[in-house]
């Protein structure tokens, strides 16, 4: 197949496919729009039609018929990098230039960048301005074969697309990954790719101004191809990463993968970085108010949202009441409260039904709860709320600091009613104390049993599981370790 003197040779037994242009300038040109684009389908149809599904090996294109002095040497510096700095090598495609798209907003921001055209494996540092103009004022900047660009001077402020050009910094690279991506999209498959799953897990916390993440001794040599979590594309740069789709998406924050694609070394490479995208780090007791207690009029509150507690978290006078009542099911905190082994301390819930009042889909874990006063004469009350629907308590452990009598109260779920709640490796402290009911004055938790593990209670003594359903009678895994056997 030819466009030109353009042509692709398939070289069966190294099993690559080879483009060889002789330095052709046409190919993919603008100036002979709209055909300029039509080659690479004509490349991958001959491809197929050759009865080629898999390339052991890589796409090279071949630039040998002219040296590496793509650009002269006098050049001056802001002219390397630009759309009218394009070099001539062996292998030039779409005139050796991308199209960057910009985003823009009030005089003196820093633009966002949106995307390029081609899509070029270029890592952009950015250090533009907006400004109050009508035409920009800006370089793009870098060395050829060096796939990445330096963003210097003034673009017009409150552009939602506006268009930079730059050179392709190694031609003949980019055209082998770009036949690559489309010879994938047909299915049809080319190298081997080298996966990596690191072990340690990084925050993203979306309080911060700009997002990044390591890949440790993975990333030396690594060049960048695309960065994306839950499906949703990060951009190319690690130290800059473009979290604007999801920090307004609570439901994609949590516990994710970064799965970053690229070329190390001559082989592709795909590394996968566990991830805690943290939507706060709760640092005052008004804080953690204002993200869990949940009222009847707030829905599934703040649901997919992950919150952490960076250290014990001291809640004096902050008063969890005036929600109400909650029926099940009707409304809860729906995040998650990852306490990372620290301590909620000296919280108050005199007449109050609970710390979150209600909970919905919501995961507690990983923290301590240390109890001043409760409402301990209301049926109605537990140290976490009036009702608890599809939620998960796993590693924490409930603390009273003052031992209480003549209960009424529930502890650990919803007072009322906890369905379809999953309790892991919990501890109850309340030493001296008569715990009326440990779950639910409601028996909807007796439809979940299987769900109960590792509960321990030390207390004076335990009266019922749920309603007037004891331990024994229950057949939940509940230790109680009495004073006197303690």
């Amino acid at each position: 197949m030819s466009t030109l003197k353009n042509k692709i040779d398939f070289v069966a037994l190294l099993s690559v496919s080879m483009a060889n242009s002789n330095g052709d300038p046409t190919l993919g040109s603008s100036h002979f729009e709209p055909e300029s684009k039509e080659f690479i389908q004509e490349w991958t149809n001959a491809i197929r039609n050759a009865g080629i599904k898999k390339i052991n090996g890589r796409v090279v294109a071949d630039e040998s018929i002219f040296d590496t002095e793509g650009i002269s040497l006098k050049w001056v510096y802001e002219d390397l990098g630009s759309y009218y700095g394009t070099g001539s090598y062996g292998t030039n495609v779409f005139d050796n230039m991308y199209a960057l798209f910009i985003s823009t907003g009030n005089s003196g921001t820093l633009p966002r960048i949106l995307r390029s055209e081609p899509n070029v494996d270029i890592v952009f540092h950015n250090y533009l301005h907006a400004k109050s103009i009508a035409k920009d004022s800006s370089y793009i900047v870098g060395m050829p074969f060096v796939p990445e660009r330096y963003l210097y001077g003034d673009v017009p402020a409150n552009h939602n697309n506006y268009k930079l050009k730059g050179d392709i910094p190694e031609p003949a690279l980019f055209l082998a990954q770009y036949l690559e991506k489309e010879l994938n999209k047909e299915g049809i498959t080319t190298g081997e790719t080298k996966a990596i799953t690191l072990s340690d897990n990084q925050d993203i916390l979306l309080t911060d101004d700009t997002y990044s993440i390591s890949l440790g001794a993975e990333q030396s040599g690594l060049t960048v191809q695309s960065i994306t979590c839950v499906g949703i594309d990060l951009g190319k740069d690690l130290s800059n990463l473009d979290m604007s789709q999801i920090k307004g998406d609570l439901t994609k924050h949590g516990i994710k993968n970064v799965v970053v694609k690229g070329q190390k070394n001559g082989e592709k490479i795909t590394v996968i970085a566990p991830v805690t995208i943290v939507t706060k780090r709760l640092m005052s007791g008004a804080e953690f108010k204002e993200a869990v207690y949940c009222s009847a009029e707030d829905g599934e509150k703040n649901k997919g949202a992950y919150y952490v507690i960076p250290g014990d978290l001291n809640v004096v006078n902050t008063g969890f009441t005036g929600a109400g009542w909650v029926q099940l099911g009707a409304a809860g905190f729906a995040g998650t409260i990852d306490g990372r082994g620290h301590k909620i301390v000296n919280v108050d819930l005199s007449y109050s039904l609970g710390l979150f009042n209600a909970l919905k889909g919501a995961v507690i874990k990983n923290v301590e709860i240390e109890v001043a006063k409760m409402y301990t004469e209301s049926a109605n009350a537990s140290v976490f709320g009036v009702c608890a629907q599809d939620s998960v308590f796993e590693k924490v452990t409930v603390t009273f600091k003052t031992a209480f009598t003549g209960a009424q109260c529930g502890i650990l779920g919803g007072a009322n009613q906890s369905e379809n709640c999953t309790f892991r490796n919990i501890t109850v402290n309340a030493q001296g104390s008569d715990i009326y009911r440990l779950f639910s004055a409601g028996d909807i938790i007796q439809k979940g049993k299987d769900k109960i593990s590792g509960v321990v209670v030390n207390a004076k003594s335990v009266r019922y599981m749920y309603a007037t359903t004891d331990l024994t009678a229950s057949g939940f895994d509940v230790t109680v370790n009495a004073d006197e056997n303690l």
